[in-house]
């Protein structure tokens, strides 16, 4: 199995349109953008691999499942789906 590494990346989200932070474990680009439920393609531009402490400890906790901030100003992570 391949190493997991965490992708995360600013995500506008409806109904609100507020600007969320979005991060998942995941072994693959491919795997974290189907999670985020983006494309490959969006996610390389406009996301990354991460190596924040943060995010690194809370989706490592639970490899493949979506969590979100309330904004992007450093609120706690919340689990959005598996």
């Amino acid at each position: 199995m391949a190493a997991l590494k965490v992708y995360g990346m600013n995500k506008t989200m409806a109904p609100t349109y507020k600007t969320h932070r979005v991060i998942v474990a995941a072994p693959s680009k491919a795997a974290a953008a189907r999670a985020l439920g983006v494309t490959s393609s969006r996610l390389t531009k406009w996301g990354s691999v991460t190596g924040n402490a943060n995010e690194l400890e809370v989706a490592l906790a639970a490899p493949g499942f979506v969590f979100m901030q309330a904004d992007v100003t450093g609120a706690q992570f919340e689990l959005v789906r598996p």
